[in-house]
């Protein structure tokens, strides 16, 4: 401020001398030289004023800047903390979100997972529920095949006539092929013919005890009463014929005749039972 000051009055003297030197030309002259001299330095001073002023104003400017950039540096990291935790909240958020959707289809797959084990374990009881039931149709098929095959159909009683000369074969009601069934058919042979014409060799008074079936081995045994028959050797050798037949039709190649459970020696006075008795065919005898 100083410095303006005395510019200001530098310039209002040189305003006055000029104005003097208007009324004599060589003074005038030699102080016109002067007051240029004076301008030119006033002038100087003007501009080394002016210099310095620019210079306080650059300085000023620089230290404002300094300082602008300096608080700018300082309120830096607050915002660069700021700018951090909002990325870092963003990541925060980002994993979150990822989790989420990894969460998210973990489930799904679960979901899936399990309607595709229920799905698969429906299948798996369906199909076995079909195997099941097909199976149950087939062993009932077989089991209805069983029953049909296993019955002895027709079954076949062995007669001999009334000389007592032959065997013949008659058509009876169809029992089951079994141990039952054969004792069954024994009970109907003990009982005898129904014709006439044909003679049955079992005592009245005898029954048949028991059947067992062992393969193609089969065991009949008689009450003790069978021996009271009176037959001779031809009508002994006809009565173990036709029961050996009779069993034959149980799939009894031989038949093991006992009496009362045991092996005899003296079957009727005369045979011997101690060894089995072998069927013969069935096409060798006439039907009646």
């Amino acid at each position: 401020m100083k410095k303006m000051s005395f510019v200001l009055i530098s310039a209002l003297t040189i305003g006055g001398l000029t104005a003097c030197g208007q009324g004599e030309e060589s003074p005038a002259n030699e102080n016109t030289d002067k007051n240029t001299g004076g301008a030119n330095e006033v002038e100087e001073n003007l501009s080394d004023v002016n210099e310095e002023e620019n210079n306080d104003t650059s300085g000023s400017s620089i230290d404002e800047n300094n300082n602008n950039e300096n608080a700018e540096n300082e309120t830096d990291p607050d915002e660069n903390n700021q700018e951090n935790a909002g990325e870092e909240e963003e990541n925060v958020n980002n994993v979150t979100d990822e989790n989420n959707e990894h969460n998210g289809a973990s489930e799904n797959s679960g979901e899936n997972n399990s309607t595709a084990d229920e799905e698969a374990d429906e299948n798996y009881e369906d199909e076995n529920e079909e195997t099941n039931n097909a199976a149950n149709e087939e062993n009932a098929n077989e089991e209805e095949a069983d029953e049909e095959a296993s019955m002895v159909d027709p079954l076949y009683l062995y007669f001999s006539d009334d000389q007592l000369l032959e065997t013949f074969r008659v058509e009876a009601d169809p029992v089951t092929m079994d141990e039952s069934g054969a004792e069954e058919a024994m009970d109907l042979w003990a009982e005898g013919p129904d014709d006439e014409n044909l003679y049955g060799l079992f005592p009245a008074e005898a029954a048949v005890q028991y059947v067992e079936l062992d393969g193609d081995l089969a065991n009949v045994s008689l009450s003790p009463e069978v021996q009271n028959a009176n037959l001779g050797s031809s009508g002994e050798a006809l009565m173990t014929e036709q029961i050996a037949m009779m069993m034959e039709q149980f799939g009894a190649s031989q038949t093991m005749i006992l009496i009362d459970g045991n092996e005899t020696e003296e079957f009727l006075g005369h045979m011997s039972l101690t060894e089995p008795v072998e069927a013969d065919s069935p096409d060798d005898y006439d039907t009646h």
